[in-house]
């Protein structure tokens, strides 16, 4: 990576994304989208998201990638379409989360659980929201 820091990265077709990130000796969080050419062997920045982002997990559903969660924003759910690089923030009623772990299961719903946020017990629980209602 061009800069040291903790992100959240995801493959997606022959490239390595990462979303936002956290640089600890700065004290500060970024709203950079880089990809990293794995035939090339580069790393590009190319787009901003709409807010600066941390402690997220990323997974991808059909042609998205989804960011769920972040430090600053517990309860942003987005998502990002490579081919375009279009952001969407989606709603939800799903619990607040950072540090949480994201999957995709049974290629429609978008699973999430554990959390660093002491409230509610969302550290303890996990959610499941079908994506298909999204893509109707």
């Amino acid at each position: 990576m061009p800069n040291g820091m903790e992100t959240s990265g995801v493959v997606f077709g022959k490239f390595l994304y990462t979303f936002g990130g956290y640089d600890p000796f700065l004290h500060q969080s970024f709203d950079t989208i880089q990809r990293y050419d794995f035939e090339k062997n580069v790393w590009e920045k190319i787009g901003h998201l709409t807010k600066s982002i941390s402690a997220t997990d990323v997974c991808v559903y059909k042609n998205l990638i989804f960011l769920v969660g972040s430090y600053d924003y517990e309860g942003l759910i987005q998502s990002y379409n490579p081919l375009t690089q279009e952001i969407k923030e989606i709603e939800s009623n799903m619990k607040p989360r950072k540090h949480s772990a994201a999957g995709i299961f049974q290629n429609r719903y978008l699973v999430v659980f554990g959390s660093a946020i002491k409230s509610d017990n969302a550290g303890i629980s996990s959610q499941v929201v079908d994506l298909q209602q999204y893509f109707k």
